[in-house]
């Protein structure tokens, strides 16, 4: 009886050990509660609701590098002027994981088909981090992610993340985190 329960307390602790939270683990998100501190103000151009970050800064949509970390800033509502979001701390109140595939087909092959023998070319791994201010109240979320081949593709860590934004954000974790 003594073995037996010796032996489960081993394992018990053992499991314990595998939810490290790091922020260098892919499988550790944002926890809530979290702070997002803007630093400087960010200009949404005009008929748009969002921005893209990657390497510390403002990128254009197809100036990114989408094989690289990148974030994208939104606002809830589209106006046909240019907004800026004031520096601001944003409270993280939920954070979603997301994941989207790219397939490639043969030629003739149709895209509704059951069972498809498209291949996987790419895989997106992304966190989408919704956030809250009392003083800016149309700030939505930020989506933190890269697309990847299939075999290497993972989540961001909350250092990647951290890197991408530069000196435009400090993410203060909460406590638990």
């Amino acid at each position: 009886m003594r073995l037996i329960l010796a032996i489960s307390l081993v394992f018990l602790t053992a499991c314990q050990s595998w939810h490290n939270a790091s922020e260098i683990s892919p499988f550790y998100p944002i926890p809530v509660g979290s702070r997002l501190i803007l630093k400087q103000p960010l200009s949404i151009p005009a008929d748009q609701v969002s921005v893209y970050i990657q390497r510390g800064k403002i990128v254009p949509y197809n100036g990114r590098d989408t094989y690289y970390a990148n974030c994208k800033f939104e606002l809830y509502t589209l106006k046909p002027a240019a907004q800026t979001v004031d520096p601001d701390e944003f409270t993280v109140s939920k954070v979603a994981q997301y994941i989207r595939l790219n397939q490639q087909y043969e030629p003739g092959q149709r895209y509704a088909q059951l069972g498809g023998k498209g291949d996987i070319s790419s895989k997106l791994y992304a966190w989408m981090i919704y956030l809250q201010s009392s003083r800016q109240p149309d700030v939505l979320r930020m989506t933190c992610g890269r697309w990847d081949y299939p075999g290497a593709a993972r989540q961001l860590t909350i250092q990647e993340i951290r890197d991408t934004l530069g000196n435009l954000f400090t993410l203060q974790l909460s406590a638990g985190g």
